[in-house]
């Protein structure tokens, strides 16, 4: 047709008025149209798109570009296998609900550069397998602070610094406990 193609079903108190297409090969939904003159593709009841044998895709025109928008009024539910994995709430809220994983078979990984602008928190244990770089304060506020180097490890403050034990009957122990030719050095450059 070279203009507007309506396809209406009226069910009836026996039978839903469904439509179904049975096509023994592709099956393509194509359209075009100029800016302001967009095609609509729109269902007013669920939509169920299945497919049992190969992969579904959607994709935007190659030569024009354009985004895809997924937007639910009350969410967005990304499933695999039946089981939620991403869930996007009407507050736009993201939960990956996805756990039980492990380092061989971690539940999220990111293999590019991820920055987080806003505050984040960990409620579990962290882990860093390589070098964790901080520009900035850092402000631990734990019940244990364990620092265990295979190699040297330094700590350098341009201003005032001190290590405090302000809990009564408690002791502060600095000690060189390799044994052999060691010492323990203090110096100071001022006066």
């Amino acid at each position: 047709t070279h203009g507007r193609l309506n396809v209406t079903t009226v069910d009836n108190a026996s039978a839903l008025a469904d439509i179904t297409f049975v096509a023994d090969g592709a099956f393509n939904i194509t359209a075009s149209g100029a800016i302001g003159n967009e095609n609509l593709l729109q269902f007013t009841g669920p939509l169920n798109i299945k497919d049992f044998d190969d992969d579904i895709l959607i994709q935007t025109s190659t030569s024009n570009g354009g985004n895809i928008v997924i937007d639910g009024k009350t969410g967005v539910n990304i499933e695999a296998n039946g089981s939620a994995a991403i869930a996007i709430d009407a507050n736009r809220d993201v939960l990956f609900s996805q756990t039980g994983g492990s380092t061989s078979d971690p539940d999220v990984e990111i293999d590019g550069y991820f920055v987080v602008d806003g505050t984040a928190e960990f409620n579990g244990t962290l882990q860093a397998d390589s070098t964790v770089d901080i520009n900035g304060s850092v402000d631990a506020d734990v019940s244990d602070f364990d620092v265990l180097s295979t190699g040297p490890f330094s700590i350098d403050g341009v201003d005032d610094s001190n290590i405090t034990v302000t809990a009564s009957n408690k002791d502060l122990d600095i000690a060189v406990a390799g044994g052999s030719t060691q010492e323990l050095r203090l110096a100071s450059a001022g006066t």
